[in-house]
């Protein structure tokens, strides 16, 4: 008895484990550039340097949990069993009030990337990011 308790433990454990689906935690920070290409190109004054950091960075972080910008993040991960607002009820962004970052995280079933969010969110050239994936 004590001898199949051993053996049947273990193997009950194993074929749970595989039925599991996976799970996967990412983060990205992205720097939020300020330059206006079209006031250094034109060597115009950019009206918007005036604006506060805090609000532009603030503003950013409120842009990336827009509904349209998570369904196109989607849309370009190639998910399609999923909705925008599943993946903003299953992810996070936040400002870094100390820096122009923003930080974004899903630490769910999702099998896409920060980075595909980011690029959905910000032409390249106003914006750079590390995204990491990993299984959780």
């Amino acid at each position: 008895m004590v001898v199949q308790a051993i053996l049947l433990v273990p193997v009950l454990a194993v074929l749970l484990s595989l039925r599991q689906e996976p799970l996967y935690e990412s983060s990205a920070h992205v720097l939020i550039s300020r330059q206006n290409v079209a006031a250094l190109l034109s060597g115009t004054q950019d009206p918007t340097q005036y604006i506060s950091p805090e609000r532009v960075i603030d503003t950013q972080a409120r842009l990336a949990r827009v509904r349209s910008v998570a369904r196109r993040a989607l849309a370009t991960a190639g998910i399609t069993d999923r909705s925008a607002d599943e993946l903003l009820a299953r992810s996070t962004v936040s400002a870094d009030a100390s820096a122009d970052l923003l930080v974004s995280g899903s630490p769910t079933s999702f099998r896409t990337s920060p980075g595909d969010w980011r690029r959905r969110m910000h032409e390249p050239s106003r914006s750079t990011a590390a995204s990491s994936t990993r299984p959780r």
